[in-house]
């Protein structure tokens, strides 16, 4: 994109991305009674929890969304989660509760490695990524980030956060279509304060994207009391598999998915708080944690219910650390019960969301699936090697993940995550093997995509994989344990323990070539930066010819365009109204479809002319960009140059923009 990519541009959206995802729901959880991991690795939930609520209430209410509200909401939440927790402190006072002593299986040590390691993950991950993005405003040349970028260029122009606006961009037809619109509430907040490119702002969240799932893997161990040398290599895992993230990031690129994906962990740390110690402050942060799920995308409020139900499982049934005892169920009919109500107040925040999903699916908009391509044995393979799209297997965390396997009874409170992997793993097998028509229902919340159930499954995947290097650590070691008979050799132990841990992490980044970095950055660029020797679908041309008709279109002005040639970014770009504005064809508006089949017709057909006007078009735009590859001018666009009632006002090797010489609607004067 043709603006401003240095490297203080690029350091400070990024920041101001951070600060934005974390501040209002440290504050919110702060106020709640979180504190360290769980206030750090709840804050981002939290936050989209906010934006995701505080747009579509306001719309109902006839309020924009600004940064203005947004900070007024975050202040209302705060205030409230401050009343929760201390009423709720107050009522168990006065029953005499006492909370029970949680003695805190990491040292000072393990927490500093923990979040060195950590640091290491999110920093691999954001160099990955921004080195196969090229520069920070790369346009993602994907089918789906055109929606994206026009929801978060909308939000931010006429602060509607309503659950249907940002969709009339290019289904005004109908009135817009339901989408969960969370992850562009605060993609538009950043591109306020940022004043960066829309594209800048995409692809801030997306550097994060690594990180934020690091992040909530080792909020997840530690609230399950899982060891600090399991949060050092589960996070270096989860940026380490291809599958978990990156897939997600160059196919699509599924960014409010795989935004939802890095939250998904949190949704059990949220349930498990709540079932330790219920109240109404534990219960409205996992109510909010779910409804923020729903509000960043609707597969994740799927993911995350699915991610918890073995958790609910072992509580209920299996003996481990949880404190359950094998047959209990008196657990079960109680927890059970403690659950509706956080239930109740979750789909009451969430009111809009769950309306709009409910309209969506029971509308006319087209699904079909993906086609099946391995069989179940192959499927399984492909899972367990960590090899869904590339030709060879990632060994190192294949072996990792069968040590993994076999100590499994030592992961303690989170021996659940095995449940999780098997769970997802069998929906991704499930989808990739079998085109049934009752695959495809199941599947439905994703699309019958096995590239988003293979990413659901590395989640818990990845925290196995820790624990089998996790384990072999306490192989090692198993000498210096021996030596630990005597408590003056207590420091000494551990400080070996430390040496080989680290000694571990070198050989996890040097097997890995510094977890996969090059052949990850290689996948991303061509969903950023092109194909060599094939045209962009939005070039750099086509980006500076869209801010050229940015510069012509006034307001009220509608620009006639074709949807497959990467014109539909205009919007996102120079802000400027286009006729079709997302590569998606489906159930298109019957003005669209009339212009791109006759509008080469204008002078003798009267319906165009009717359009022409009632749009107040008086620019045309036409670019040689391609999605699909198979792209074909649409009927009633071909043979501009040749029309007499069109001007040519600008040319550059990939763009034309037209002027429409009467006035929208007019005949031409002969």
């Amino acid at each position: 994109m043709p603006t401003n990519a240095s490297v203080l541009f690029q350091g400070s959206t990024i920041a101001i991305y951070l600060l934005v995802t974390f501040a209002p729901g440290l504050l919110a959880g702060f106020a709640a009674g979180l504190r360290g991991w769980v206030l750090a690795g709840l804050a981002p939930i939290l936050t989209f929890t906010i934006a995701g609520l505080a747009g579509p209430w306001l719309s109902t209410m006839g309020l924009r969304f600004t940064a203005g509200s947004f900070a007024i909401c975050t202040a209302l939440v705060a205030v409230l989660c401050a009343a929760l927790h201390f009423g709720t402190r107050y009522l168990l006072s006065l029953r005499g509760y006492r909370r029970p002593p949680w003695p805190t299986p990491w040292t000072t040590p393990g927490h500093l490695a923990a979040g060195g390691c950590l640091a290491l993950a999110a920093g691999v991950g954001m160099y990955t990524v921004l080195t196969g993005l090229g520069k920070l405003n790369a346009i993602p040349q994907g089918f789906d980030a055109v929606m994206h970028g026009n929801g978060i260029r909308y939000i931010a122009d006429t602060g509607d956060g309503g659950l249907f606006g940002m969709a009339t961009i290019n289904w005004y037809g109908e009135g817009g279509s339901f989408y969960p619109n969370g992850y562009h509430l605060v993609g538009a907040l950043v591109y306020e304060l940022s004043g960066g490119s829309v594209p800048a702002v995409i692809n801030a969240n997306t550097v994060l994207i690594p990180g934020l799932l690091a992040l909530s893997l080792v909020t997840l161990i530690r609230q399950f009391r899982g060891r600090a040398m399991l949060a050092c290599f589960a996070p270096l895992i989860a940026v380490a598999s291809t599958s978990a993230t990156y897939e997600s990031m160059y196919r699509g690129p599924l960014l409010p998915f795989v935004l939802g994906l890095a939250l998904t962990p949190l949704a059990a740390v949220a349930m498990q708080r709540y079932l330790q110690r219920p109240g109404g402050d534990t219960g409205f942060v996992f109510a909010a944690s779910m409804a923020g799920l729903l509000a960043v995308h609707s597969s994740a409020l799927f993911g995350g219910m699915l991610f918890c139900v073995p958790l609910l499982v072992q509580r209920w049934v299996m003996p481990g650390e949880c404190g359950v005892r094998f047959g209990r169920w008196r657990r079960f009919g109680r927890e059970l019960l403690l659950l509706l109500p956080v239930t109740a107040l979750g789909a009451g925040l969430a009111w809009p969301h769950l309306s709009g999903a409910l309209a969506l699916a029971g509308g006319d908009y087209p699904y079909s699936g993906w086609t099946a391509e391995y069989n179940a044995g192959q499927a399984w393979w492909r899972l367990v090697s960590f090899q869904h799209v590339w030709d060879h297997p990632q060994w190192v965390l294949f072996v990792v993940l069968v040590l993994g396997l076999a100590g499994f009874w030592r992961l303690g409170a989170l021996r659940w995550l095995v449940g999780s992997a098997l769970l997802f793993g069998e929906f991704f097998v499930l989808v990739a093997s079998d085109d049934g028509g009752w695959v495809m229902d199941l599947a439905r919340p994703w699309w019958d995509d096995r590239f988003r159930l293979i990413a659901l499954a590395c989640v818990p995947m990845s925290v196995i994989a820790g624990h089998g290097i996790a384990e072999l650590q306490y192989w090692l070691s198993a000498p210096v344990r021996a030596l630990r008979a005597v408590a003056a050799r207590e420091r000494r132990g551990i400080a070996v323990h430390g040496v080989f841990g680290a000694g571990l992490v070198v050989t996890l980044l040097l097997t890995t070539g510094w977890l996969y970095t090059d052949e990850h950055s290689t996948s991303l660029k061509p969903a950023y930066q092109g194909r060599p020797g094939e045209d962009m679908p939005v070039s750099p041309d086509e980006a500076r010819a869209m801010l050229v008709l940015g510069n012509l279109v006034k307001p009220g002005e509608w620009v006639l365009n074709d949807r497959p040639d990467g014109s539909a970014w205009m919007y996102a770009i120079a802000g400027v109204r286009p006729i079709s504005g997302h590569y998606d064809g489906s159930m298109p508006p019957d003005d669209q479809r009339v212009l791109s089949q006759r509008f080469n017709e204008y002078q003798t057909d009267p319906e165009v002319r009717r359009i022409v006007a009632k749009r107040n078009i008086r620019y045309i735009m036409l670019n040689t960009g391609k999605i699909p590859a198979t792209f074909v001018r649409s009927p009633g666009l071909t043979g501009m140059y040749r029309q007499p009632y069109v001007e040519e006002i600008y040319r550059n090797r990939d763009s034309v923009i037209y002027r429409l010489i009467p006035e929208p609607g007019q005949l031409m004067r002969r």
